[in-house]
């Protein structure tokens, strides 16, 4: 029998910070080069993050040298490895992120996310961000899927008939989704459906 697909997202889940590139990357740019910040948004946001341009061409309409070592600037959720190796051979996990490809790839490798998961979704692979109908295309029916925005949650829900859970670090908000704070508590509640 085929393993019940995992979807989790990345930023704000995987990683505690919701907005990779307004919490993290857009201050560690600003802090070395010079540029237009709205011009820097509206790239990231409308071109670079649907895959309309490649990482070069952000760097190069913004002036600036291309590298993507800020990556490393991000802070994973300490719990998470452990979860992985908890929930790996019960589970197809899949990622899934509103993100450059390229992006995600620097990410992906230098986090070792690509030894701990099956596939790694970007809005950058299907020109789609989240949570637009198209960022979804490619999730399997009937999985478990783990956001930390509740208006994620309602696709993978309505179309695609996925156990919802909403992952809320900070506050418990009012839902009818079960909401978790912590992997310890994911696992908890997986594994808790699986008996």
């Amino acid at each position: 029998m085929p393993k019940k697909s995992l979807v989790l997202d990345v930023h704000g889940v995987i990683f505690p910070e919701h907005d990779d590139f307004e919490d993290v990357y857009l201050p560690c740019l600003k802090q070395r080069y010079k540029f237009n910040e709205e011009y820097a948004r509206e790239l990231y946001y409308s071109k670079l993050t649907l895959g309309k341009i490649l990482s070069d061409d952000f760097f190069r309409l913004l002036g600036i040298p291309p590298g993507l070592d800020f990556v490393k600037e991000l802070k994973i959720d300490p719990d998470f490895v452990e979860f992985m190796k908890m929930v790996r051979d019960k589970f197809r996990i899949i990622l899934l992120s509103n993100d450059a490809v390229e992006w995600a790839q620097a990410l992906s490798s230098h986090f070792g996310l690509d030894q701990l998961v099956n596939e790694y979704i970007t809005s950058g692979e299907v020109h789609c961000r989240n949570p637009n109908a198209g960022a979804y295309k490619r999730l399997p029916n009937g999985s478990i899927f783990v956001d930390d925005k509740l208006e994620n949650l309602e696709y993978p829900k309505k179309k695609l008939g996925a156990t919802c859970i909403l992952f809320s670090r900070n506050d418990k908000p009012e839902t009818s989704y079960p909401v978790v704070s912590s992997f310890s508590e994911l696992y908890s509640l997986l594994m808790s459906d699986k008996k």
